[in-house]
């Protein structure tokens, strides 16, 4: 298995039991195992690879780091979505709508 670890020689051949002891880290190539998707959200393995659907799976959240959809200036201005996140532009885009409206004076 030391062998295996290392990775320099070429002259033995590798056995399922030694090919395993050859673990990915940072630094070394190697076996890694794929997190699932609650392993994802947790947020807390750092022995785990995460694949871009398991990404995914993390969404942000008011109490959660994640993946965010920016929301539409359209959706920022009728201001009913939850699930998306508003952009300085999106924020702007509201603004001159509610100046628009006469709700606000405020210059830009």
């Amino acid at each position: 298995a030391a062998e295996v670890i290392a990775g320099t020689d070429d002259e033995r051949a590798v056995t399922p039991a030694g090919l395993t002891a050859r673990r990915a880290t940072e630094t070394l190539t190697g076996i890694v195992e794929l997190a699932t998707a609650d392993e994802v959200i947790a947020g807390t393995d750092d022995e785990r690879a995460v694949t871009p659907a398991g990404l995914t799976a993390r969404r942000a959240t008011e109490t959660l780091t994640g993946i965010v959809e920016l929301a539409t200036a359209d959706e920022v201005i009728a201001g009913t979505d939850e699930e998306r996140t508003v952009t300085p532009a999106g924020a702007h885009a509201l603004v001159r709508a509610l100046r628009a409206r006469r709700f606000f004076h405020a210059q830009f």
